[in-house]
């Protein structure tokens, strides 16, 4: 088996999974992983034809899933020593501690397939898109906890609930009961709960930077591909180049962050003037 490890992006409409997907590429990339990010497929057909897809197309756009992650293997494969495959990922099984390729999906063929369900109570694409998610080694749903964005190539929030559902019941339908974890969280918290859920997972296991390093990592790169991680993670960023500014200069920093705005000292500071007050 080749060294890599493939993860795909489920959930509803403007749950969130495009902008996870780049930020996610970005932090693999800081980490010094190979990634491909696949776009999603569905709003490339949108936005080509202009349009919504029929039930005919369902099946168009699920064979173009198919075909895109079974070509990056194929490529994947192509560009390795042989003496690379290995059954796990572990440093120790990679020639040359070569980090393994990472394939990042923007949805995968159990997202058409729940559309298929829900808007066309079709239920001929489940076959080919379980078969299909075998290829996967973890998959992320988004929880429905951000708010909802309007978009002209969306039908409405009305249909998160029910698509989610469905989602949930394809991931258990799955020959091996498709590990999945649900991400919740707004703004960087969001992300820090999916890089979190990744550091854990067997696979991955050891490879992964904590989150402060990502961060110090983030702070010294300026690539382009960067930029999606840069803008979410700037108010981390601030704190810590002032941290670094106070330490130089002798001075001790309160060294916790807190979830939300990463600055734990602002927390102390107003709980520090409550008690003298």
């Amino acid at each position: 088996m080749a060294p890599y490890f493939a993860l795909a992006l489920l959930g509803a409409e403007s749950t969130g999974k495009s902008s996870l997907a780049l930020q996610l590429k970005a932090c693999f990339v800081l980490a010094g992983f190979s990634v491909f990010l696949q776009s999603e497929l569905l709003r490339l057909w949108c936005e080509k034809n202009q349009s919504l897809p029929s039930q005919q197309d369902q099946h168009f756009i699920l064979s173009e899933q198919i075909k895109a992650q079974n070509d990056w293997y194929l490529n994947a494969r192509a560009n390795l020593n042989h003496d690379c495959f290995t059954p796990d990922l572990s440093v120790a099984g990679l020639v040359g501690n070569q980090a393994p390729f990472i394939f990042i999906s923007d949805t995968a063929g159990l997202q058409t397939a729940a559309y298929s369900h829900y808007y066309f109570a079709d239920n001929s694409l489940d076959k080919a898109a379980l078969i299909a998610h075998e290829f996967f080694d973890f998959s992320f749903l988004m929880g429905l906890d951000l708010p909802w964005q309007e978009d002209p190539l969306r039908t409405g929030s009305d249909s998160q609930m029910p698509v989610d559902s469905l989602l949930r019941q394809l991931l258990s339908r799955t020959n091996h009961n498709a590990l999945f974890s649900t991400v919740y969280g707004h703004h960087q918290q969001r992300l820090i709960n999916a890089w979190t859920a990744l550091q854990k997972h067997k696979r991955l296991a050891g490879l992964l930077p904590d989150w402060p390093s990502i961060i110090e990592l983030a702070n010294k790169n300026s690539s382009s591909v960067l930029l999606p991680l840069q803008t979410l993670l700037e108010p981390s960023l601030k704190i810590q180049n002032r941290n670094k500014d106070h330490l130089e200069n002798g001075l001790r920093r309160w060294g916790h962050f807190c979830e939300n705005c990463a600055d734990g000292e602002c927390e102390k500071k107003l709980f520090s003037q409550l008690k003298r007050n």
